[in-house]
């Protein structure tokens, strides 16, 4: 079950729901019970329609099917709707709830003691609050970055609750391939957070968003949207960084309209403060059709245009980039799905000389029996230094985590010099419960990088399990080893030996409870 705007990872927060399912002569039937503090539905004293699906994947034959179908392009308001429901908004009570945490811990030969408090509010059925203090974001593994050259900004994945607590309200509308305007990895450890998000109206949705640090630095997010139609939107979007270093604004105005196949995103986007001036311009015209997906872009990026809260993938660029693929699937035959896509790319600076020209094609190709094959072809000219890249991937078992390897290989150059990269991988399940995964990149590009990602999780049942994580990255090697209580009910707890994000293996023990209120 998916919740909408996302939710915090504690049961009594997202709610407890029970589900089943059955074969029988007739096929397969599934039944779900899903208390309604788990949704986030219309306060209303009259019947309303909501919309609603459910998808199946078949693990026998790797199939995914949809009850109402909303074609390959997802085109969401082909829900199934569901008509004359009367929310219970008579039985509705605001909630409070509280998770206070306590950690204490022994670090460098001597004794820590850390604690804090998680609040979440929901004055409305629609509507959300929440706060913490003085969090624990140190605990949570993060994800790994990659050693592979990059001509980008590095987009990594956000892992800390209070982050993705309401994240789809703090999204950047449309598809903006130049730039997020908010990126929460760029917020660091606080003091203070505190978050509201929701519905407005059935047609508005708002989040708001803002931490401190009390010796340094302050964050604001704050997001709006109304929906015109099920194909309409527009709204806005100001994130802001107040530090004693630094301080930026941007702000930010889109709209996305589709009508039937085509669909066109824009946005602008204005940034002040130190180093600030510039701004942002993203314009995207899509045609999605049931097999074939094509978007003309067009963006302009002051070279004085800065985001400190976000991400700017590519600064000081302006022209077009045009994307197109092919997808499919079969569910009979020998070969189960397949994409086939390209780009072709020629943008200027902002005082006319070439930036970047070039092309890539790539494919990927799933057998029924269960392998992943990817091949791709780049070549790109960045200010003058050649990119030209041949890149294979072969994946076994790609549908089953539990045995599944494979290999990634990429030869030719970057930056003019010559280039290899080898990345092997594995994941597989021992003994009925240890799990272990493995991913290693090994790159030659004047000198030899190398990083190794172990990670080992013994299931001892679904609430509870010991595991742990081995980093060695360019001769520096980082390990640690926990042991989880959580994801049901009642008090939580963890035990940690190291740090799950430092450089290196660091010498402490901590030992963290979570008390439900």
């Amino acid at each position: 079950m998916r919740l909408a705007g996302g939710r915090g990872n504690k049961l009594e927060w997202r709610g407890d729901w029970e589900g089943m399912v059955k074969r029988s002569a007739t096929g397969w039937t599934a039944e779900m019970r899903i208390p309604w503090v788990s949704l986030s539905y219309p306060s209303s004293k009259q019947a309303v329609d909501m919309s609603v699906n459910f998808a199946r994947y078949q693990g026998r034959t790797h199939t995914m099917s949809l009850w109402s179908n909303l074609t390959s392009q997802y085109f969401f308001e082909r829900d199934g709707i569901w008509e004359g429901v009367q929310p219970p908004s008579g039985s509705f009570k605001p909630k409070l709830s509280f998770l206070p945490y306590l950690l204490p811990g022994y670090q460098d030969g001597q004794f820590t003691l850390r604690s804090g408090l998680d609040v979440r509010y929901t004055p409305k059925s629609d509507l959300t609050a929440v706060a913490t203090i003085n969090p624990d974001l140190g605990t949570v593994e993060g994800a790994i970055t990659s050693i592979q050259f990059q001509r980008f900004a590095l987009f990594v994945p956000e892992r800390r609750p209070f982050f993705l607590e309401g994240s789809d309200y703090f999204g950047n509308d449309g598809n903006n391939v130049a730039a997020l305007y908010y990126y929460s990895q760029q917020i660091p450890q606080f003091d203070l957070g505190t978050k509201v998000y929701g519905k407005l109206s059935p047609k508005d949705s708002f989040g708001l968003m803002n931490t401190v640090s009390f010796s340094s630095r302050n964050d604001t997010a704050a997001s709006y949207r109304h929906q015109f139609s099920d194909t309409s939107s527009a709204g806005f979007m100001l994130v802001q960084k107040s530090a004693n270093d630094d301080n930026n604004t941007v702000g930010v105005i889109n709209q996305s309209t589709r009508l039937g196949k085509l669909r066109l995103d824009t946005d602008i986007a204005l940034s002040s403060g130190r180093d600030s001036g510039g701004d942002a311009k993203h314009l995207q015209l899509t045609y999605a059709d049931k097999l074939v997906r094509t978007e003309l872009t067009y963006n302009d990026i002051s070279p004085i245009f800065r985001a400190a809260d976000g991400l700017v993938f590519l600064p000081d660029y302006r022209g077009p980039i045009l994307v197109s693929n092919y997808n499919n699937e079969w569910r009979k035959g020998f070969f189960r799905r397949v994409n086939l896509g390209g780009a072709l790319i020629h943008v200027w600076h902002s005082d006319g000389n070439t930036f970047a020209r070039g092309a890539q094609f790539g494919g990927y190709l799933e057998t029924r029996n269960d392998l992943g094959i990817s091949l791709g072809v780049s070549s790109f000219v960045y200010d003058g230094q050649a990119d030209a890249t041949v890149e294979l991937g072969l994946v076994a078992n790609v549908s089953n985590r539990f045995r599944q390897y494979g290999l990634n290989l990429k030869v030719g150059k970057l930056a003019d010099k010559p280039v290899t990269f080898l990345g092997p991988q594995f994941s597989t399940r021992i003994f009925r419960n240890l799990d272990i995964t493995y991913g290693g990149s090994i790159q030659n590009l004047t000198g030899v990088q190398h990083q190794h990602i172990l990670s080992m999780t013994y299931n001892l049942s679904p609430t509870r399990s010991i595991g742990g994580r081995v980093v060695v990255q360019n001769g520096d090697t980082n390990w640690y080893l926990a042991y989880r209580n959580s994801g049901a009910k009642g008090i939580e707890s963890y035990v940690i030996l190291g740090d799950p994000n430092a450089q290196r293996f660091q010498n402490q023990f901590r030992v963290k409870f979570i008390f439900p209120l």
